[in-house]
């Protein structure tokens, strides 16, 4: 007990607490997340679910079941930079159909 009121006084005296599920200090900001599909981080303004997927597929790609698609690119296409090169080739497919890919996903704090 004696251990949580000191880090409880501790937090405070250093600004530090927890607020929308995210601890914020006075130098950082660390929000653990679920995480985020790479069809999830696929963003365009209109784009319905269905019609992404479509999107996907017409670029070569097929989500598994968690929404990964780079490993399943990767995998067919083995060695040297090929696989690099296939990944590129898609991420620019499917940037010509006017999709973002969000490194981040952010929310407010």
């Amino acid at each position: 007990m004696k251990n949580i009121i000191l880090f409880i006084s501790l937090s405070l005296l250093s600004s530090c607490y927890w607020r929308n599920g995210c601890f914020v200090s006075p130098q950082s900001v660390y929000c653990p997340r679920e995480n985020v599909s790479d069809f999830d981080r696929y963003k365009k303004d209109g784009s319905t679910k269905e019609q992404k997927l479509r999107d996907i597929q017409s670029c070569g790609g097929n989500p598994d079941k968690y929404g990964n698609l780079f490993r399943q690119i990767r995998e067919k296409n083995p060695g040297g930079n090929n696989d690099w090169k296939a990944v590129r080739k898609f991420a620019n497919c499917m940037e010509n159909k006017g999709y973002k890919y969000l490194e981040r996903i952010l929310t407010e704090i």
